[in-house]
């Protein structure tokens, strides 16, 4: 079963809302196809099946108590990752430093995945302000696509402080991060 259920996917949107206009019209738009596609196929269709997997405990919690599915059908299967590929390797650091034209003297964080204010960018790209305040070697690595990245990036263009210590790489396959990992010294 998909970690982003109805319920999950709405409440993860519903924090992204910044005015009381936009609350209304994001809950006139979205309520009633939410109930109705919860009530007329997810629901029934997660109570008809033998096992309802899930990525994590709080997914299942949430299928627990939001769609009422009995423990006993709840499987939880966490994501895996390989972590053979992801050792450190200095060949890997330098290289993809000189790649991204980062200094070997920059203290790099990285955020990895897919740019939306559900992730937390925002909130790590406030955190990056005071960090650089501390520790003006810092750089900040982001490496992603999303609905949000142009929002993103525009905050960092507006801000004095950090425009020039953080990079936007774009999407990366899986095949290419382990070099992306040995690129940064803090990955958040």
């Amino acid at each position: 079963f998909d970690q982003n259920f109805h319920f999950k996917h709405f409440y993860n949107n519903f924090q992204e809302v910044n005015s009381i206009r936009s609350l209304l019209s994001y809950l006139l738009r979205n309520v009633p196809s939410l109930f109705f596609r919860m009530l007329r196929y997810e629901i029934p269709f997660l109570h008809s099946s033998d096992y309802v997997i899930s990525a994590s405990m709080l997914n299942a919690k949430y299928l627990q108590k939001v769609y009422r599915i009995p423990e006993h059908k709840l499987k939880v299967i966490h994501n895996w990752i390989d972590t053979s590929n992801l050792s450190p390797n200095d060949s890997f650091r330098k290289h993809y430093r000189q790649k991204l034209n980062i200094s070997e003297g920059n203290l790099v964080f990285l955020l990895v995945g897919r740019v939306s204010w559900s992730k937390g960018f925002q909130i790590a790209l406030e955190a990056f302000k005071k960090i650089i305040a501390q520790v003006p070697n810092a750089f900040l690595l982001i490496a992603g696509k999303g609905k949000n990245e142009i929002d993103l990036r525009n905050r960092v263009a507006e801000s004095k402080l950090i425009k020039d210590k953080v990079k936007f790489s774009g999407w990366y396959n899986y095949p290419e991060l382990p070099y992306l990992y040995n690129c940064a010294d803090v990955f958040l």
